[in-house]
């Protein structure tokens, strides 16, 4: 899966995901995701989370989940704004648990 980065002149929103029975990039398309680069991606069962990232303007504070079904259907939701300590950020990693996503490091 890839998704977002940028480029020269231009900072993305688009996804992309490998199939690898076939071999082949696809790209889906949402207008729920939002540009960004430098975001962290973790993946918990059938679900990935991507935190942070930068816009061009502001360090985001944001997580985005995609979710899986069984059919291969993909659904786009964002969990909103991170409460507690951590402030937005780019350029950091992260790992998870069964019960939580750990951040370390970062620009914000």
């Amino acid at each position: 899966m890839a998704y977002g980065g940028r480029d020269e002149a231009s900072i993305f929103s688009d996804l992309f995901i490998f199939d690898a029975e076939t071999n082949l990039w696809l790209q889906a398309h949402n207008d729920s995701l939002k540009q960004r680069f430098g975001h962290s991606a973790v993946s918990r069962r059938n679900q990935v989370y991507f935190f942070g990232g930068w816009n061009g303007q502001e360090t985001l504070n944001d997580i985005q989940c995609l979710e899986f079904s069984s059919q291969g259907q993909v659904t786009i939701s964002t969990l909103g704004g991170c409460k507690g300590e951590i402030k937005g950020r780019y350029r950091h990693t992260a790992s998870c648990n069964d019960t939580a996503m750990y951040i370390h490091g970062g620009i914000d």
